[in-house]
């Protein structure tokens, strides 16, 4: 292992908060630091170079994108690896920081324990690569020298044969204890490979580029699983809805896993009474849910092929979207069936499992499916096919909004206006405890704010009282979300044109129209701070 003070960790951020806060976690190792991507490279290109660089991506003049690009077009320099801190958390920024070469991505904020056990490792990778490479180098030098002395010395070969054996168990037992130290994804690796097999006229060529290309799509695939889980359990997946094609999702899936189906053997089908369906929901969650399972499918299948079919069905007056997805692999025993959603889990386990992978692809799908409002289960027959059925609602049962909605206004406490005091009323609408409690400290000197903890309890509000403008977060948790709750005050007849505003961590300055389609009159995007909600609540208020 390493000294700490041996290592040097170049921080670049423009914040000095942020640069304390690192500098007193870090403060075991040798630091330099950069306020900016131009000093950043000048720092990096110094001899002796960092062994680490932690880097901010939003900085004024150079971003961090930019100055990673920079890193790894320079020979000198391609080989630090590089761990973005930042608080993009958008899918598209942390498949971007790996495409660009980046070996982690870690969102603001973070936390302390974690900032540092990452670092540490990506440290001891960097580290156990380079010992690797001198313990080739040396291993290598023994060999020859060991072969010449055979050659001179015929007396010896024994000696020098059992010598040379023990130097390879030696290396074979280096390498297998620092392995999963390595498993990190090189993300550049995919790049260049994807350019062999693609522009190289040589057919061995194309065809080791092929087999690279796909050994890193599996580290890439194991970390984006990694990563899902840590936000799901970290609770910092937010779901960005839009108006999907799901035939058209699900037909992108089916032209990503077909030619790795047939390398296999397999037949892809994919049947459906419908030649386009739209639903209001997540692509990126949902194309990961049908990637999960497909990949899973093929994987545990080793003759036969796999179904994709779409239909529509209703139960209690309900209508559901139902996908499934139907194998003809190896099934699954009753015994284990019941833990096939669990973490770490798969039919055959152990160091002599018959399947790779880490076991958590199905967990990842289950969660992120009851994100959107859905459901999954699982059917199989051992030895003959699983089939895995993901349902969601089409629509809400407007019996039953209604009822919980009645419900609701019971429980409705009417407007206390304090005499003399005349502020516009504001419904705040947040299921989260804390940012409900943040915002009305926000707001409670210039509005008359009214809390709703769900999308229930906001219609049921909204109905009973008069209000001048609502705030409303997106994702509610369980029950109907803020989209489906604008959608009915646009339907009611107290409507009015009232200015109902969209928060989202996950909506950027693009999709601000698809916000508007959706009847919302405007979006902000959190964190946001107080002066930007003033500001733009103001803005309505007047203008009414």
């Amino acid at each position: 292992m390493f000294e700490k003070s041996e290592k040097t960790i170049l921080i670049v951020d423009d914040t000095p908060e942020n640069v304390d806060i690192l500098r007193g976690l870090l403060s075991d190792y040798r630091l330099a630091i950069a306020i900016n991507g131009k000093i950043a490279l000048k720092i990096a290109n110094l001899n002796p170079k960092p062994d680490l660089i932690l880097l901010d991506i939003m900085m004024p003049e150079m971003n961090g994108f930019q100055v990673c690009e920079e890193l790894k077009k320079n020979p000198e320099t391609k080989s630090i690896p590089i761990i973005f801190i930042t608080a993009l958390s958008e899918t598209e920024n942390l498949v971007k920081s790996f495409e660009l070469g980046a070996v982690d991505y870690i969102t603001k904020p973070f936390n302390h324990s974690e900032v540092m056990k990452r670092v540490e490792t990506h440290l001891s990778l960097s580290h156990y690569q380079k010992r690797l490479e001198n313990i080739n180098f040396i291993l290598e030098e023994k060999v020859q020298k060991r072969t010449e002395e055979l050659r001179q010395l015929n007396s010896e070969l024994v000696v020098a044969k059992n010598k040379a054996e023990d130097i390879n168990k030696l290396k074979s037992f280096f390498i297998q204890n620092i392995s999963h130290e390595l498993r990190t994804p090189l993300i550049t690796i995919l790049g260049f490979s994807e350019i062999i097999s693609n522009e190289s006229e040589n057919s061995d060529y194309k065809e080791f580029g092929r087999e690279i290309f796909d050994a890193g799509q599996r580290l890439q695939k194991t970390l984006n699983d990694i990563i899902a889980l840590t936000d799901l359990e970290n609770k910092k997946l937010e779901v960005a809805y839009s108006n999907i094609d799901v035939i058209k999702t699900i037909k992108r899936t089916i032209e990503h896993y077909k030619p790795i189906a047939e390398k296999k053997g397999l037949s892809f089908k994919f049947s459906s009474g419908m030649e386009k369906l739209m639903y209001i929901t997540d692509d990126n969650l949902l194309t990961y849910i049908l990637f999960s399972i497909v990949d899973n499918a093929i994987k545990f299948t080793k003759q036969g092929g796999i179904h994709i079919g779409v239909s529509g069905k209703t139960e209690n007056s309900i209508p559901y979207l139902v996908i499934d997805v139907t194998d003809t692999g190896i099934g699954i025993s009753p015994e284990k069936l019941g833990l096939i959603f669990s973490l770490f889990r798969q039919e055959s386990e152990g160091y002599s499992r018959d399947y790779e992978g880490m076991g958590i692809g199905l967990t990842i799908a289950k969660q992120l499916t009851e994100i959107l409002k859905g459901e999954i289960s699982l059917s199989s027959n051992p030895g003959k096919g699983t089939k895995v059925t993901i349902r969601f609602p089409l629509a809400q049962d407007e019996k039953e909004v209604s009822f919980k909605v009645d419900q609701a206004k019971r429980q409705i406490i009417p407007h206390k206006v304090e005499a003399g005091v005349s502020k516009p009323m504001l419904l705040l609408v947040e299921d989260n405890e804390s940012n409900r409690f943040l915002l009305k400290k926000m707001m409670q000197n210039y509005f008359t704010v009214e809390e709703a903890a769900d999308g229930i309890s906001a219609l049921a509000m909204f109905e009973m009282k008069s209000y001048d403008i609502v705030l409303m977060d997106i994702n509610l948790g369980a029950g109907i979300d803020g989209i489906e709750v604008c959608r009915r005050i646009r339907r009611s007849t107290k409507n009015n044109g009232i200015p109902v505003i969209a928060v989202t961590a996950f909506a950027m300055r693009e999709e601000r129209e698809k916000y508007l389609d959706f009847g919302f009159t405007d979006l902000i995007q959190k964190p946001a701070l107080k002066e930007d909600f003033l500001t733009l609540l103001k803005k309505y208020i007047v203008e009414k």
